[in-house]
């Protein structure tokens, strides 16, 4: 507000309110127009948008008959504060420049074979970043404290040995040297977050005046408690969907694996975590796991779901039965606008 309060009504509408009261009045609307109720209710949205639609599932389980989450930006309270982790371990270790990251990413795609191999894998191998010490950049050669740095920024947000929350896979492009829709930007010789970390931390901070010049991993920890604290509630996390699979519900999860600002593996976790609460999940909930796909948007470096081929499968399978195995899978090459496909299959059993 004006008076730098957080207005919690607002804050509760972009959380959950006000997609629910979108519905409710969609459906309304539809009966005075064509004089009857809609026989099916169907929602997709991704990023935000697929958090909304989580959200739709864990509270108003009656709103729709299927929904698909697209790269959902769930556990929101924890991977929007990841790119402030990455600075705060550089500022206290040493600051990584865009050519030195190159030099990192290429050496974590050479341990899967190369770029292609690796953007066509949906495999998460561990990796030990000292192979590439003493490699040459434009900036220098990558020394011993460059891997230290690198290498806990892989690792990601941890207090104490113990795992705080999901990051980026080492290997995909997480960063930009300029702006650009990335989890971290280089832009006037410095490292900046995403402007929706920034904004973010307006709520946190209760103050537009930031400044991460020489945050530190205290302040991060600080930082992370408070959002958990405050803004945990609009996570949409929870795995109980009982309600939603009860009355014949349908759900379907997708992410791409090269995706620069939501953690992959949030999805990943969250769509176990439902088979292991729901008995009922197996029959009601499939996930597409697609290696490379960027931000649910068909133009990474792998092949993701184009919005037409995805709603027919969920609509055969709320009206038909017909449970999804595959779907076609799309990239299109922004560059001279080619186009290849290649089928996707859903996830069916937990690898690492």
């Amino acid at each position: 507000t004006e008076h730098g309060e957080i207005d919690r009504v607002a804050i509760d509408e972009w959380a959950h309110i006000a997609t629910h009261s979108m519905t409710f009045i969609g459906k309304a609307v539809t009966e005075i127009l064509y004089g009857v109720k809609p026989d099916y209710s169907y929602l997709h949205g991704g990023s935000g948008g697929g958090r909304q639609a989580l959200s739709e599932v864990q509270k108003y389980p009656e709103d729709y008959d299927g929904v698909w989450a697209t790269c959902p930006a769930i556990k929101w309270s924890e991977f929007l504060l990841i790119p402030l982790w990455n600075l705060a371990v550089m500022h206290e270790k040493t600051i990584l420049t865009p050519n030195k990251l190159k030099t990192f990413e290429s050496y974590v795609h050479e341990l899967y074979g190369g770029k292609e191999a690796f953007y066509a894998s949906t495999e998460n191998k561990p990796i030990n970043v000292y192979g590439a010490l003493g490699r040459d950049t434009a900036d220098g050669k990558i020394t011993s404290l460059d891997c230290e740095t690198m290498q806990e920024i892989f690792e990601g947000p941890n207090r104490e040995g113990e795992k705080l929350c999901n990051t980026f896979r080492p290997g995909v492009r997480f960063w930009s040297d300029g702006f650009g829709a990335f989890s971290m930007n280089y832009i006037d010789d410095k490292w900046q977050p995403f402007f929706l970390v920034s904004d973010y931390c307006a709520w946190l901070y209760k103050s537009r005046v930031l400044n991460f010049d020489n945050f530190t991993k205290n302040d991060f920890y600080a930082l992370y408690d408070k959002s958990k604290r405050e803004f945990g509630f609009a996570d949409a996390n929870d795995p109980n969907l009982n309600c939603f699979f009860s009355r014949g519900g349908k759900l379907i999860l997708d992410h791409g694996t090269g995706d620069p600002l939501i953690p992959p593996d949030n999805t990943r976790d969250y769509y176990f975590e439902v088979q292991k609460v729901n008995t009922m999940a197996k029959e009601h909930c499939v996930l597409f796991f697609n290696a490379g796909d960027n931000h649910g948007n068909c133009f990474g470096e792998g092949e993701g779901i184009r919005e037409s081929d995805g709603m027919n499968l969920l609509i055969d399978w709320t009206e038909k039965g017909i449970k999804p195995q595959t779907v076609l899978g799309v990239r299109i090459n922004l560059d001279n606008g080619s186009q290849s496909e290649k089928i996707l299959h859903v996830v069916e059993e937990r690898s690492e």
